[in-house]
């Protein structure tokens, strides 16, 4: 069993899904900004509600951005604390990641432009051509109107924002979506145990290149 926490964004999500049947044993997710005070209550319902024991957690899974700071950090440390008792394993994907297998898979063929603003008027984007990764850039949002007149494919944002109205050359189509939860993406990376009790989640662009030369 997985116990899996979303929490980058405005949605505080928690869940215990089924790897084996790939189905969820409970779900919940609540519109609200607080999430400190509002995700130990909601996975205790879960666990109530599912009858699933702590001890039957074999997987720890969340994402570690980019996105809210203060809400990674919350995430991460209840996770923490629950590997610190019952020491199972942690997964953990990206907000890039769940915004591009939000698509249909016939979308995800193509070139799949993922955005997740910043502060200081700045766009984290990673681009998926056909299925593949390009490195994640910070980029600014006059850097991105000009990459997408130039370019086409799919934006995929979390947030609706003014700037895309901006673009004169419409090559691109644009889809609104939230980072769901984790079991939804294919593809999960063990993270080493030691390094994730030890350190801060940071936002991803921190340790990605901030090279314009991917396009």
């Amino acid at each position: 069993m997985w116990l899996v926490v979303e929490t980058s964004g405005t949605l505080c999500s928690a869940g215990i899904y089924d790897p084996t049947t790939k189905h969820w044993l409970a779900y919940s997710r609540i519109d609200q900004a607080d999430h400190s005070s509002v995700l130990p209550p909601m996975i205790n319902e879960l666990f109530d509600i599912s009858g699933v024991r702590q001890k039957e957690i074999s997987s720890l899974a969340t994402n570690l951005g980019p996105g809210s700071f203060t809400g990674l950090r919350i995430g991460l440390a209840f996770l923490k604390g629950f590997h610190a008792v019952f020491k199972p394993t942690f997964l953990a994907t990206t907000t890039f990641k769940m915004l591009f297998y939000s698509l249909p898979e016939e979308e995800q063929r193509g070139t799949v432009h993922t955005i997740v603003p910043m502060h200081r008027k700045k766009i984290y984007l990673q681009t998926f051509k056909e299925g593949s990764e390009l490195n994640p850039v910070v980029l600014t949002v006059e850097e991105v109107i000009k990459l997408f007149e130039k370019t086409k494919g799919t934006i995929v944002i979390s947030d609706k924002t003014e700037w895309l109205r901006n673009i004169k050359d419409a090559t691109v189509k644009v889809r609104h979506a939230e980072a769901s939860l984790i079991p939804n993406v294919p593809e999960l990376e063990v993270i080493d145990t030691t390094e994730v009790l030890f350190i801060e989640p940071k936002y991803v662009a921190e340790f990605i290149p901030h090279s314009r030369k991917h396009y």
